[in-house]
């Protein structure tokens, strides 16, 4: 397997609530995330956001990465699932498999990030293809 790194940038956040009843909210959070390295793309994102408490949250969502991975063009979807604690974002990805088209087709892997708050968010992809 080869290993994509690099950063991503959390742009345009748009987080609705859909339950909001003391203790309990659920949200949807709508990004438009850039990526940098050797991940070159932006990404469409969506997630579905938990909060049993106010300073914890879990999470799950999908990205449809659009731009270049290795230098090869195209898109897939990465399903990702994570959770906020103590203020570090902590996720695992799986791409979808089937999903990648042109140059990228066939690709298969999973990764993962740890970022805090309103800091640099550092990717890190283990894939083939």
């Amino acid at each position: 397997m080869k290993t994509a790194k690099g950063t991503i940038e959390h742009n345009n956040w748009k987080e609705e609530p859909y339950y909001d009843q003391v203790p309990l909210k659920s949200t949807e959070a709508r990004i438009d995330c850039i990526f940098h390295g050797d991940i070159e793309a932006r990404a469409l994102t969506r997630y579905l956001m938990q909060y049993p408490t106010p300073e914890t949250c879990h999470y799950s969502g999908y990205l449809v990465v659009d731009g270049t991975l290795g230098g090869k063009s195209g898109r897939f979807v990465i399903y990702e699932i994570g959770d906020w604690m103590k203020g570090v974002a902590s996720s695992n990805w799986q791409i979808v498999e089937g999903s990648a088209t042109d140059q990228l087709q066939g690709l298969k892997g999973h990764g993962q990030y740890q970022a805090e708050h309103d800091k640099t968010v550092r990717y890190e992809l283990s894939y083939e293809l």
